[in-house]
């Protein structure tokens, strides 16, 4: 089981590669170690003093990382981060028995939260600002409005 505390200086390289993992695994990019090496993600978040920043750590080695940020009324928690499970040694038969039908990666929670504040007519500019995305098209990858398919369209599909 992960133990929550709060993410340390110590942690900073490691989480940045946790982080462009997490995000480059999302997107589905082929070389991962590669992917946003140009690109803070982490330690001005960390730096913040409207976020506070924690850190998962699995059999002491830090598994994952978390921020929540404070914009006057409004709070974002997220995004969350882990390494791959095969690398914490768990498998997928491990990640369905948590009760997940379908992979569920770092981001899931993201675009849940995103799109449930844009069901409930939430602006886009304000979705950008809460996640801290420097551009709309960031956050509109995290938009899931679109994706909802009723039962009547699946009815549809004849065998």
């Amino acid at each position: 089981m992960a133990k929550i505390r709060p993410l340390a200086e110590r942690d900073l390289s490691e989480a940045q590669r946790i982080v462009r993992r997490a995000f480059g695994t999302f997107m589905g990019v082929p070389d991962l170690d590669n992917f946003w090496t140009d690109f803070d993600y982490v330690y001005g978040r960390f730096g913040a003093e409207h976020t506070a920043s924690f850190a998962a750590d699995q059999d002491g080695t830090l598994a994952g990382v978390n921020f929540a940020t404070n914009w006057g009324s409004v709070g974002f928690f997220g995004p969350l981060c882990f390494e791959p499970l095969q690398r914490l040694g768990c498998n997928s038969e491990a990640g369905q028995s948590g009760g997940f039908l379908t992979p569920v990666g770092c981001h899931t929670w993201g675009a849940t939260g995103i799109t449930i504040y844009l069901e409930n007519d939430g602006r886009l500019e304000h979705a950008q600002q809460m996640a801290g995305h420097e551009f709309p098209r960031t956050t509109k990858l995290y938009d899931r409005t679109k994706d909802e398919i009723t039962l009547s369209e699946v009815e549809r599909i004849r065998l």
